[in-house]
């Protein structure tokens, strides 16, 4: 299939003044249907799958509630079995304010692009944040040690919208099909900031191939870098339809 060994990723970074932030700035406050995702996770020889339901409340789309669809046994004793995660769209749950989990409460290569928004969370700050915790070269570039960034749920929610409409209009690129930037879309979410940064790639299989792509790249990697950001939210979405598959998005901030 053509999207199986595709590594592409680009990276932007915008500086800018709270009156430019403030000029981009819109509302958008019109209804929106309700989405589901459902997506399936292997608990100890079980297959739980589970649909989640998303509600739009003017501003973003917010976790409603799951329900539990099946359990699958896949346990030596049992029939193989082949189960398949369908992606409408992603979101992040308003958790509070987190740093990195501790190693081993998840794996980053077991979270792909139809995990639960929660999963794919704690996988992007367990590797964002252990990448900045070390020196390193970008490149030509030599980056010290920077401290670890906080999840933020506005720039999660800018990050999906990117990654959406990637996936609903087909193509790859920092301006949204509508002319947007990086910028803006973090402003409509609701995020008031002084700097803000973008990584995108496409295709990778789960987070640590999509993490590792992004390292290798020296653009990327100075944005996971950088000591000017302080926060981050990321996102992405699947659907095989398109040229690759898979859409991931970050979204790299710091408030005014």
């Amino acid at each position: 299939m053509k999207f199986l060994n595709v590594l592409l990723a680009l990276s932007f970074f915008i500086v800018a003044s709270p009156d430019l932030a403030a000029q981009s700035s819109s509302n958008n406050s019109g209804y929106r249907k309700p989405i589901s995702r459902i997506y399936s996770k292997e608990i100890q020889n079980k297959i739980y799958t589970y649909r989640s339901v998303y509600v739009w409340d003017g501003i973003n789309y917010k976790h409603s509630g799951k329900k539990l669809l099946r359990v699958e046994d896949v346990s030596e004793n049992s029939n193989p079995i082949v189960t398949t995660t369908t992606t409408t769209t992603t979101t992040t749950t308003r958790a509070p304010t987190t740093t990195s989990p501790p190693r081993g409460f998840i794996e980053p290569s077991s979270v792909g692009c139809d995990s639960d928004p929660e999963e794919l969370k704690e996988a992007f700050l367990l590797l964002i944040n252990e990448a900045r915790s070390q020196n390193r070269d970008c490149g030509s570039t030599y980056m010290q040690a920077t401290p670890p960034l906080q999840w933020n749920d506005l720039l999660a929610q800018a990050a999906m919208t990117h990654s959406l409409d990637m996936v609903r209009n087909d193509f790859f690129s920092h301006s949204g099909s509508d002319g947007t930037t990086s910028g803006m879309r973090a402003t409509e979410a609701g995020y008031i900031w002084n700097y803000i940064g973008e990584n995108i790639a496409g295709g990778q299989r789960n987070a640590q191939i999509a993490h590792d792509a992004l390292m290798n790249s020296s653009g990327h990697c100075l944005n996971i870098m950088r000591s000017n950001f302080s926060e981050f939210g990321a996102a992405c979405i699947s659907d095989s339809n398109t040229s690759y598959f898979r859409y991931w998005t970050i979204v790299f901030g710091r408030p005014f």
